[in-house]
């Protein structure tokens, strides 16, 4: 008896970090929606405004400086912000939008 509770312990214990793994997936996936090509390039088309909606923390890039002191400066005040974001594919290979 006292090894059937020991072993349920074990278990649950192990367990435990597969839950909390799921639970930090789960906040960082994003949901894409496929649909039948072609993919709308214009984010003001309609699809996109029934296409799922996730949010995410954005924040400014500090790992690099650049030749610019008022960029620097202006990088150095941004704060992070919560975007919207949506996805979807056609699941066909499209030439890169807004190159």
């Amino acid at each position: 008896m006292i090894m059937r509770r020991v072993l349920v312990v074990a278990l649950s214990l192990a367990a435990a970090p597969l839950a909390l793994a799921a639970d930090f997936l789960s906040t960082e996936t994003l949901e894409v929606v496929k649909v039948a090509g072609p993919l709308a390039p214009d984010p003001a088309a309609p699809f996109w405004d029934s296409a799922p909606v996730a949010t995410a923390l954005a924040g400014p890039q500090h790992t690099i400086r650049l030749h610019d002191r008022r960029a620097n400066d202006a990088v150095d005040r941004a704060t992070a912000r919560t975007i919207r974001v949506r996805a979807a594919t056609d699941g066909l290979k499209s030439p890169p939008i807004g190159v």
